[in-house]
């Protein structure tokens, strides 16, 4: 009888360690669809304006205290904290904003503590339920407010 290893970075073990009992409780985030991709492709960002996303599509993004989603690709979040009229993202944060970055709520806040509201939760559960993804990584990461 063969029998199973269980490795992490350090070790190899022949029975599961605590390491990876724990590992089975935290919720992996969930991954894009096809379509999500196709919609962050097409994106385009203009110097001038900037819209709320109504689809919900959005990978990467910021979401304001009334549960609306301001769309941006990968590493563009600071040109549309700039468009919305803020010098930096920790000003966003300070006024309620919740940063969407590759497909995590920073719903903790990274600058300061965010008071996550009705609207937005809403729209973070709508968002999840548009694309057919599974909520658990938000409710997770939502228990450790």
């Amino acid at each position: 009888m063969k029998k199973k290893f269980y490795s992490t970075i350090a070790a190899q073990f022949t029975e599961p360690s605590e390491y990876f009992e724990r590992q089975k409780l935290i919720p992996l985030p969930p991954e894009p669809t096809s379509t999500m991709c196709q919609y962050e492709n097409m994106l385009s960002i203009s110097n001038k304006a900037i819209k709320s996303d109504t689809t919900s599509m959005a990978m990467n993004g910021w979401l304001n205290t009334k549960g609306e989603i301001y769309p941006c690709k990968w590493r563009e979040h600071s040109k549309v904290t700039r468009l919305l009229g803020y010098d930096t993202e920790a000003a966003m944060e300070k006024d309620g904003w919740i940063k969407l970055s590759q497909m995590k709520w920073l719903i903790c806040g990274r600058y300061s503590k965010i008071e996550l509201n009705k609207a937005q939760d809403n729209a973070i559960r709508q968002w999840h339920s548009n694309n057919k993804l599974d909520v658990s990584y938000y409710e997770f990461t939502k228990s450790k407010l």
